[in-house]
């Protein structure tokens, strides 16, 4: 079965990728923008996100649309973002990272 489209959707406080099939969605990543606070409550510089949410429908799972998502979030992630962490417990079990969600 194909994904005939992934959509990305930018938010002012994050993102959104989206799984279609036959105009119905079928999975999604998600993750959230913020900026740092220092210890003494002021913004630090730089964009972080954190990659929270992956969700593809029960009917679909098996059939990689997680991992299709998961490589476009974080790829865009990367691109638009000066830190990217995951806190989704999938996607630090399925790339076997470290227990802070730190991409490597």
């Amino acid at each position: 079965m194909k994904i005939r489209r992934a959509t990305k959707i930018e938010m002012e406080k994050g993102l959104v990728y989206v799984a279609e099939e036959d105009k119905k969605i079928i999975g999604y990543s998600h993750g959230v923008s913020f900026l740092k606070k220092s210890r003494k409550g002021r913004e630090k510089e730089g964009k972080k996100i954190d990659i929270d949410v992956i969700f593809v429908n029960k009917e679909f799972r098996g059939r990689g649309i997680a991992g299709k998502l998961i490589e476009k979030t974080l790829k865009f992630a990367k691109e638009k973002f000066d830190k990217v962490w995951v806190s989704c417990p999938e996607i630090l079990k399925r790339l076997n990272m470290d227990s802070r969600g730190r991409i490597k």
